[in-house]
């Protein structure tokens, strides 16, 4: 771990670093002033900063220490730390404010204080760079360097907070990341896909239901809320929250309670919420389909997740990490390399992956070249052309929008049958739930559509 100290003063830095050595086998870098430090970041980009507050003694209010602890919050990965005397409260909590990870006092400076923060950090970052290697997280663009600082910040809080990218550009792998990096980490972490919610059963799925609610209701079912405890809980593609169901959540995060379908009482929601989505929500309240008041609640912390577009200089390392977990071992050339960075990514870091895994699959040599990233990637767009003439040959022939929609609500329906053949309900109690004939209801477990009797 790298780590700069910044003082004016030549006998503190030695002194520091002397303790700070002693937590373990570490680089240390010196600065005695602002522009000394701006370019040792630069240089070398530290991993924490310890950071003398008053850099200037002829600067009675401790700008520069101040300015720099700022500049390394928003501009770096680092993390800060401040060093000052037990006088300077005052500055102590402004500098908190500011963002320090923590102050160490010059008054008391030996090693049984220094080395166990220096030493507790190193465990963190270790953490973080598994965690976010994990979960995908790679890069080191601008970009990237950027969405982890924003994530380190977002896992800290308690806030809800709400994803914003394009589809697959890895919006749950950022949700995952900030739940594997924050104080809930331990606890369950739900995902929900909001697109999948068919209405007239969603509220039993997110806030569950008492034994004997409906007819087929053999058993209490705990939702979503009470599964995740004090965990959290992500709600994706939230922009397709049916409106009721919209400010039911809004309650639920202004009141932290629910209550199960059935109950007499509410029940403490201890949890986090995070939600996601890849559409305009300003677009979406503007139609009235999405809720003002529940935007407001949920925009608390916004993370805004880049497209693989923006960040093509973080191709390779990512295309490798894919290669790396595919079954089979093949490797880059540097003329792959050049050609994915060449390349447009519509399907962002997941149509990324898929070419990884195809490559993987079909190269028969161990190191695949340009060709072979430009004819299979260009496979998708052929794979897809046939699709799109079929649409049009079905439209032109008369499928409506109307005949499309009624296939979603098909697929909607085939879901809950299945949810609810899970809880035990008999099949005379599925008609009645869902209004269908029992024909209706053979024919759409058997993978038919009402279109079908005609």
């Amino acid at each position: 771990m790298k780590i700069l100290i910044v003082d004016d003063d030549a006998s503190a830095r030695r002194l520091l670093s002397r303790f700070v050595l002693s937590a373990g086998e570490l680089e240390i870098y010196e600065a005695s002033s602002l522009a000394a430090a701006r370019q040792a970041i630069a240089a070398h980009s530290p991993e924490v900063v310890l950071i003398d507050l008053c850099l200037d003694p002829a600067d009675r209010r401790n700008r520069d220490g101040l300015v720099l602890l700022r500049e390394v919050r928003e501009q770096s990965t680092a993390v800060p730390i401040v060093v000052t005397v037990a006088g300077e409260m005052v500055e102590i909590r402004e500098a908190m404010r500011s963002g320090a990870y923590t102050y160490i006092l010059k008054d008391e400076l030996c090693e049984e204080l220094v080395a166990p923060v220096i030493r507790d950090l190193r465990t963190r970052r270790s953490l973080e760079q598994e965690v976010l290697g994990l979960h995908g997280l790679v890069g080191t663009s601008a970009a990237m360097q950027q969405l982890r600082r924003t994530i380190r910040r977002v896992a800290a809080a308690e806030e809800p907070a709400l994803i914003l990218g394009p589809t697959g550009s890895g919006k749950e792998l950022v949700a995952r990341a900030i739940h594997a990096l924050s104080p809930r980490s331990s606890m369950p972490l739900v995902a929900v896909n909001c697109s999948g919610f068919l209405e007239s059963l969603a509220e039993a799925q997110l806030f569950g239901h008492q034994k004997g609610y409906f007819t087929g209701a053999n058993k209490a079912r705990v939702g979503f809320f009470g599964e995740v405890g004090a965990g959290t809980l992500f709600f994706d593609e939230i922009a397709e929250l049916a409106l009721p169901l919209q400010g039911k959540l809004l309650r639920v995060l202004e009141n932290r309670t629910f209550r199960m379908l059935g109950a007499s009482e509410d029940t403490r929601f201890p949890g986090r919420v995070l939600a996601a989505t890849h559409v305009d929500l300003a677009e979406r309240r503007q139609q009235g389909r999405f809720r003002d008041d529940l935007y407001y609640r949920l925009d608390v912390l916004t993370v805004r997740v880049p497209a693989l577009d923006e960040r093509k200089e973080d191709i390779p390392a990512l295309a490798e990490h894919f290669l790396r977990a595919a079954p089979r071992q093949v490797s880059l050339s540097d003329d792959a390399k050049d050609a994915l960075m060449k390349l447009s990514w519509g399907g962002n870091v997941r149509e990324l992956r898929n070419l990884m895994n195809r490559l993987s699959a079909f190269v028969d040599t161990a190191v695949v070249e340009a060709a072979d990233v430009r004819k299979y990637k260009s496979a998708d767009a052929e794979r897809s052309a046939p699709a799109l003439n079929d649409s049009l040959s079905e439209l032109t022939a008369g499928l409506s929008l109307r005949a499309t929609k009624k296939q979603n609500v098909i697929r909607l329906l085939q879901n809950q049958i299945r949810l609810l053949e899970a809880e035990g309900a008999s099949a005379e109690e599925i008609c009645r739930i869902l209004d269908v004939g029992r024909a209706s209801l053979f024919r759409l477990k058997a993978g038919k559509g009402e279109e079908e009797k005609t």
